[in-house]
């Protein structure tokens, strides 16, 4: 059977090459294949903006001390779900040293030994960066190498030992779970009972009643227990002490003295005593850089020192790294930039950039400009970040990641609130709408732009045979393209109009109802409930109810394909029976079985509905390189 390995990538920051006076950084392309499916690649360049390594990796390792790293190449004649990755050891200049073969999975690099996975012979080796073999594929498991050591699963105990830079055992095979090691100490697990192994083969005790025992890192490791169901989190030092009892949701490692935990869903901050530096009341909060954690609360992000001090409040959708004591922030879709004390220098106005500052300025474009276009006349519009063509009346633009809405005019007849558009054949669009409790409510709008239904729906499906469903607390129902609701909110479930009627469910019963909401099949509204199974004197009169009731206790499985729909018997002697036909008359038509109909959404005609006659123009604004004032240093 082939075994497939899926890579988790660390996200870490590129180091400068000190050892070759040579500073490289990482820039991002986005490219498409030949089937239109975009994918993020990997670039290296100088701080002159020379691009030393394409943009044509996947992901880039860092360098190590000898200029060469890992590197994953990604084939872009290829669809994401098929996507073929190159494994390549390349240099700081770009230069491929070696290429693995496409059975070699090499999945991390530390202190220049590579863990690779054998597809071929399903076990790890670990490979130089001039792509040899320096200890055979053998392993069933095996860990990074960390202070010489590697711990590795041997096939011959089936156990963890630990392998030096040679292959040999230098502590013999005898854990359950071996990690690497980190402080002169590595956690492993031998008799069902975790220790601390010191590097002369001697196990320091952890106490017993933990249900699993980290890495250590920092000079802690964190530890779990189950409580009642519940895996809590807490750490101890590399003595074994227990510093925080599993008390937290989750406990992060320890970075610079400090670590995030988890209580109630809310992020804070613990020092290394246990005390709570940082109360717990942000939605996320990681390490930023070595200066700052990054914080997120109610979607916008700010920065706190390490010591949990608040340097950047929470108002920005998206912070950059610093460079050159400048970094980028995007605030309602526009990027700005901030000091280190988190001044806002330059004012968000800028719709992209390239890389950070170097050399004291930055490369930065300005919004596109868009005008409408109706005749011999011209209207140039604000600066929105995006404008979709005219759609029957009406035009969508962005600003930020909202949506709202303008009319013939370039007026905005509806502000920017929706998180999403949904386009509907005939010009209606429904638009989402976030609310403060996290959920989300949907509108519609008609083809002149205007909100008809106000933040009415739970749920919408696309417009079918000119008739959409959408559901309120009350249930299900129909609108049709001018908004109006033909079918009254009130149903449990409903499929698509097809042929003219639409399924509805209530009260557990199906029935059919035409365009103007009239049952042509009706609901059985008064069905008898039993605690047991059905009596038999029921069953005999089953025949008689349905002949008012044709679909009581049947389920509607299809949409009506012409003058046919698929049901199903549902009752105790007829369960395990093929589907029956059913015309609109409702009478069932005894054949072999049918096959369900899912009716499709109303498809766009060849224009999309486009309003040809106004005319949406876009025009490409320049890069300028401005400096750290914000002054346009070259057009």
């Amino acid at each position: 059977m082939k075994i497939i390995r899926f890579l988790v990538f660390l996200c870490v920051s590129v180091k400068s090459l000190l050892a070759q006076q040579v500073t490289l950084n990482k820039f991002t392309l986005q490219r498409t294949n030949k089937s239109g499916d975009s994918f993020t690649c990997e670039g290296m360049k100088e701080s002159s903006g020379q691009i030393i390594i394409p943009a044509d990796y996947d992901y880039i390792w860092d360098f190590g001390k000898d200029s060469l790293t890992l590197a994953r190449k990604i084939n872009l004649s290829n669809s994401i779900e098929s996507a073929v990755f190159t494994y390549q050891i390349i240099s700081h200049k770009g230069f491929l040293y070696y290429e693995f073969p496409f059975f070699y999975i090499p999945e991390s690099i530390q202190e220049n030994l590579i863990r690779t996975f054998n597809d071929h012979l399903g076990a790890f080796g670990f490979l130089n960066t001039l792509g040899e073999v320096v200890i055979k594929f053998k392993y069933p498991e095996a860990r990074d190498f960390k202070e010489s050591l590697a711990a590795v699963l041997d096939p011959s105990t089936y156990q963890f030992g630990y392998i030096n830079n040679k292959g040999k055992f230098q502590i013999k095979s005898q854990f359950e779970e071996a990690y690497s090691f980190s402080e002169g100490q590595a956690v492993v697990k031998k008799d069902g009972k975790f220790h601390y192994l010191l590097k002369d083969g001697n196990l320091l005790a952890i106490d017993k009643k933990y249900s699993q025992v980290f890495d250590l890192q920092d000079g802690f490791s964190i530890v779990t227990s189950l409580r009642n169901d519940t895996v809590l989190y807490g750490f101890i030092d590399k003595t074994g002490k227990e510093i925080v009892s599993p008390t937290y949701a989750f406990i992060d490692n320890f970075e610079s003295g400090s670590a995030v935990f988890l209580k109630d869903n809310l992020a804070g901050m613990l020092n290394k005593s246990g005390e709570i530096i940082i109360e717990p009341k942000y939605d996320e909060l990681y390490r930023f850089d070595q200066e700052h954690y990054l914080f997120e609360k109610n979607g916008l992000k700010g920065l706190l020192s390490v010591e949990g001090k608040v340097i950047v409040p929470a108002t920005y959708s998206a912070i950059d790294l610093f460079q050159e004591g400048f970094a980028a922030v995007n605030k309602a879709g526009k990027w700005g930039f901030i000091d280190v004390n988190g001044i806002e220098i330059i004012p968000c106005q800028f719709s992209d950039y390239a890389d950070g500052f170097h050399n004291e300025s930055i490369s930065v474009r300005l919004p596109d400009q868009w005008k409408i276009v109706h005749s011999n006349d011209t209207l140039s519009l604000p600066n929105y970040d995006e404008v979709l063509p005219f759609y029957r009346n009406t035009s969508a633009f962005r600003k930020g990641n909202l949506w709202g809405f303008l009319n013939i005019q370039g007026e905005e007849s509806i502000e920017t609130k929706f998180e999403e558009l949904v386009f509907n054949k005939g010009g209606g669009v429904f638009g989402k709408v976030a609310l403060l409790d996290g959920t989300f409510i949907w509108s519609y709008i008609d083809s002149y732009g205007r909100e008809i239904q106000v933040e009415r729906y739970n749920e919408i499906v696309k417009f079918t045979e000119g008739l959409a469903a959408v559901r309120t607390k009350n249930g299900w129902g129909f609108i049709n393209q001018a908004g109006t609701e033909i079918v009254r909110p009130q149903y449990d479930y409903v499929r698509n109009y097809s042929s003219g009627l639409a399924a509805v469910n209530k009260n557990g019963e199906w029935g059919f109802i035409n365009k103007e909401g009239m049952e042509e099949i009706p609901v059985f509204e008064k069905m008898p409930v039993f605690e047991d199974e059905i009596p038999k004197t029921f069953i005999d009169s089953l025949n008689n109810i349905r002949e008012s009731f044709p679909l009581y206790l049947m389920e509607v499985l299809s949409d009506f394909n012409n003058s046919l729909t698929c049901v199903e018997d549902r009752t105790q002697e007829n369960s395990s029976s093929e589907p029956f036909s059913m015309n609109k008359k409702g009478k069932l038509i005894e054949t072999n079985g049918c096959t369900p109909f899912i009716k499709n959404a109303d498809q766009f005609d060849s224009d999309f509905d486009n309003n040809l006659d106004y005319q949406m123009i876009r025009i490409p604004s320049n890069w300028l390189k401005i400096d750290k004032a914000g002054n346009v240093v070259i057009n």
